[in-house]
């Protein structure tokens, strides 16, 4: 069995039909089932497929994207290009248990440490817990836990879970060289995530609130066909929670059932925001070290609608991810059935928030009175 990286049109068609026989179309990219999309990525570097290959044919396959060339702006990146996710895994039923994802995680993780990447993270699915044990061999630390975000048309083999529950992941990072130290703003009801950026091998500091200018700039995304939304604010100003209301009223009234909102961690005003946040129905998720352009971490928050979600369906392996497991769900039941309320009642989540002024503001508030 040969690892090679995906360079030609003939691999491409291999890999596509690998992946279709064993999954159909479940994959919510679907570049992923056109060959020649596949060649034109690999060449430009934003993915690098990996590939088993057994007498010719692909076997196994792990991916390795860029999320900054998925999330852009004007053709500028939103995410770090130092980023990699790395999934997509797939290994022919017959070829299981002989080591394929091995041999595929170990290629990928020497490639990404050669070309200087910062770090890397996981989706690892939590119906069953042999995707988290592969990512604990490479040195990932769990830091984020999305409830709730694969939907369940999707139906893997030989699998034992009630098929009508949606499927969770494991967000897991692996560091490969030191990012700057930097302050970190997050609500002190979320002081558990110290512990998630300590295992990441992140050097964060708890910043104090000094107050926020400007508004707030975000980006919206959805997939209509897979229920599921992201919102990334780049910059969080004084009317976050009424854009971030306005948002979720929009997204989850038109049936979308998972939100992800990521929020950067250098804003001061999320220091003050943990209650206004959860009266919108969002709950902390996690983090995602580095990945905001510039190496700016993100914090995770989700909102759940549209989806009775079973909490012993989510399975995790080891003590970190059972922390992370046991307070993302608290967050969860904590506020339950909030974003489906903001539908509702027009005035659900009109949340006062009162920003802190820097010293200077205050001074001249003084002055001109």
């Amino acid at each position: 069995m040969d690892i090679v990286r995906l360079d030609s049109l003939d691999h491409a068609r291999s890999l596509v039909e690998c992946a279709y026989d064993i999954y159909g179309l479940t994959f919510h990219r679907g570049w992923l089932y056109e060959p020649e999309a596949l060649v034109k990525l690999n060449r430009s570097g934003d993915v690098t497929s990996l590939l088993a290959i057994d007498r010719g044919q692909v076997v196994g396959h792990l991916g390795l994207m860029r999320p900054s060339w998925e999330v852009r702006r004007g053709g500028v990146p939103i995410t770090d290009p130092g980023l990699r996710e790395v999934g997509l895994s797939i290994v022919r039923p017959d070829f299981r248990g002989e080591g394929v994802q091995a041999l595929l995680g170990a290629a990928a993780f020497s490639m990404l440490a050669q070309e200087g990447a910062h770090g890397a993270y996981m989706k690892c699915v939590t119906h069953h817990t042999r995707s988290q044990k592969g990512a604990l061999r490479f040195g990932a630390a769990p830091v984020a836990l999305s409830l709730g975000s694969v939907p369940r048309f999707i139906v893997y083999d030989h699998e034992a879970t009630d098929p009508a529950q949606p499927i969770s992941t494991l967000g897991c990072y692996v560091p490969f060289r030191p990012m700057a130290e930097a302050r970190a703003w997050l609500p002190e009801d979320y002081g558990w995530l110290k512990g998630a950026i300590g295992r990441a091998g992140v050097r964060r500091t708890q910043g104090p609130a000094l107050g926020v200018v400007g508004e707030t700039d975000m980006e919206v995304r959805w997939q209509a066909d897979r229920q599921l939304g992201q919102i990334y604010v780049l910059h969080a100003g004084a009317d976050l929670v009424e854009r971030l209301r306005e948002k979720l009223r929009w997204l989850v009234g038109g049936h979308i059932a998972h939100v992800a909102v990521y929020l950067p961690t250098d804003q001061p005003l999320l220091a003050d925001l943990g209650p206004a946040l959860a009266e919108l129905g969002l709950f902390v998720s996690g983090l995602l070290p580095g990945f905001f352009r510039g190496e700016r971490d993100a914090l995770v928050l989700q909102a759940i609608a549209f989806s009775r979600l079973d909490p012993n369906a989510v399975q995790v392996t080891g003590e970190a991810a059972t922390e992370v497991r046991d307070r993302v769900l608290a967050g969860w039941l904590e506020t339950q059935g909030r974003a489906l309320r903001l539908l509702t009642d027009p005035h659900q989540g009109r949340v006062r928030v009162e920003v802190a002024k820097q010293p200077r503001e205050a001074d001249q508030d003084r002055a001109a009175g």
